[in-house]
């Protein structure tokens, strides 16, 4: 293990911003792809549709996750999650001034539950989870698997950005919410998935209080009224 691969990671992400070019784009560099935008057709399995149904949704939800998986190679838990209290007061708020939206929590089999959620739908399939993802008003993450997912099927976001750039990484039509404090060390030491190498604590997330969070996403529910 000669522990290049964080290094030329990094290398090719600040290449890409010389370049103008993205996570998706910057795989066309070499001629290899024809990657010209960051859109992906996702497939549906229809024989979910009903189990969809079944879970009883309001018409109107939004989803949230808390979490990223483990890093890769430690199996840490990773720096780019957003602390776990902080959902807590974060759904505190939205209950608050928008009682009418159904509060969806999504995760794995092993997801500490968030009690203030409305219903938690953990540890189910893919499958399932692209047709709640579909029907949800927003989305609430770090950058992770499933904004992605939910992006390319039309829903929005709201991801909060620590290690991982968003310029590289997040899109243009999503609520993008970044530290000013720390932000932006993917590649920079080898285990940047698992330990910062700045501070005590990873201060790029500590820092995004609920009430940041709450605010960038107000006007959006709003709307959601109308």
């Amino acid at each position: 293990d000669t522990g290049v691969y964080p290094y030329t990671s990094r290398i090719i992400m600040d290449r890409a911003k010389f370049l103008g070019k993205n996570r998706y784009t910057m795989l066309a560099e070499p001629n290899l792809f024809n990657y010209e935008d960051k859109k992906c057709q996702i497939y549906f399995d229809n024989k979910y549709e009903e189990n969809y149904k079944a879970l009883g949704l309001s018409k109107k939800y939004l989803t949230f996750n808390c979490e990223a998986g483990p890093a890769p190679g430690t199996g840490l838990k990773q720096l780019k999650e957003w602390p776990r209290e902080y959902y807590t007061e974060l759904l505190l708020l939205i209950k608050k001034e928008y009682p009418d939206i159904q509060l969806v929590q999504l995760g794995g089999k092993s997801t500490e539950r968030i009690e203030l959620a409305d219903k938690h739908i953990l540890g189910e399939s893919l499958e399932l989870v692209k047709y709640i993802l579909k029907g949800s008003a927003l989305h609430i993450d770090c950058e992770s698997g499933l904004p992605h997912l939910a992006t390319q099927l039309g829903v929005k976001c709201c991801v909060l950005f620590g290690p991982t750039p968003i310029w590289f990484i997040g899109y243009e039509n999503n609520i993008n919410i970044k530290s000013d404090i720390c932000y932006g060390c993917k590649g920079l030491v080898s285990d940047w998935y698992s330990n910062c190498f700045k501070y005590d604590e990873a201060k790029c997330m500590k820092s995004i209080k609920p009430k940041i969070v709450f605010d960038s996403i107000r006007e959006y529910l709003r709307t959601l009224r109308e």
